[in-house]
């Protein structure tokens, strides 16, 4: 409602009174509108920083959907290990949400990988995992301590069965040992110093979900890669006739591969070398 406004001398004074009212009505009007929707709650950063790794799933990577409490993560004991790929990750109200890209099953030398569904007969290439339990307001550390017994990279994984592997990422090398007939010299000198060539210690059969569901293959594919001296893989050339999508594919898988670093004397080096792997489209 305007407020009663006396009659005044001049023009000047009456647009004042006008111009008065005008901004009274905004305050009449206060609480009688909609309250506004406060925005919502951006994700937490350390459930943000999970998006786009590549990890291993632990435990049950065959099931299409997991869910399970915090205080059930150090119980778990099956040993079907997955390569994935974290598409999205939520937190709210103390529950912990992932949507996971497959990516191949997990495999670590001298460890069974007991996966009861086969590759052909998954439903689709997305998991979807679920850690309930934690308070709203959990600390960021307790959080990802559990998460991080479930999502595991590589190194992890490995320690978790008593393997060690302390070697820290480093730069792409640029000088490698080569024993191939096409090495260059310098590359062929200095792998006949290399006295113990690499040793693969946890890799991902790559696996790929055909859209259309039609295609479904299972074989053998060829490639070469700098394994670096610090036993991750560099510059991954597949030699297998694949699909572009396909040859995506298997790269994102053989990021999590490691190996035990090429030696010369007691020293690490880089050397290149050719593998083989099974891949599998289904």
């Amino acid at each position: 409602m305007i407020p009663f406004l006396p009659a005044v001398a001049g023009p000047r004074a009456r647009w004042s009174l006008v111009a008065l009212a005008l901004l009274a009505i905004p305050a009449c009007r206060t609480g009688t509108g909609p309250t506004p929707r406060a925005p919502s709650a951006p994700e937490p950063e350390f459930v943000r920083s999970y998006v786009g790794r590549a990890v291993i799933l632990r435990h049950l990577g065959d099931q299409k959907q997991w869910s399970l409490d915090k205080k059930d993560v150090a119980r778990q004991s099956a040993t079907c290990d997955v390569g994935v790929e974290v598409k999205d990750a939520v937190f709210q109200k103390g529950v912990a949400q992932f949507r996971l890209e497959y990516l191949g099953r997990a495999r670590v030398e001298g460890k069974r990988n007991q996966c009861r569904a086969k590759e052909r007969d998954r439903p689709r290439s997305l998991i979807a995992l679920q850690v309930k339990g934690f308070l709203p307001d959990e600390p960021p550390d307790a959080v990802t301590s559990v998460l991080d017994r479930l999502l595991m990279a590589p190194e992890a994984l490995l320690a978790a069965h008593g393997i060690p592997f302390d070697v820290s990422p480093a730069s792409e090398p640029s000088v490698v040992a080569d024993r191939s007939p096409v090495a260059k010299p310098a590359e062929a000198r200095l792998a006949r110093d290399v006295t113990r060539w690499p040793r693969k210690l946890v890799w991902v059969e790559p696996a790929y979900a055909d859209p259309a569901r039609k295609v479904r293959h299972e074989g053998e594919m060829e490639f070469t890669a700098v394994v670096g001296s610090d036993g991750r893989l560099y510059g991954p050339s597949i030699l297998t006739p694949l699909a572009e999508v396909h040859e995506r594919q298997v790269k994102r898988a053989l990021s999590l591969w490691r190996f035990e670093p090429a030696r010369r004397a007691k020293e690490p080096v880089a050397v290149r070398l050719s593998e083989r792997t099974t891949f599998r489209i289904y």
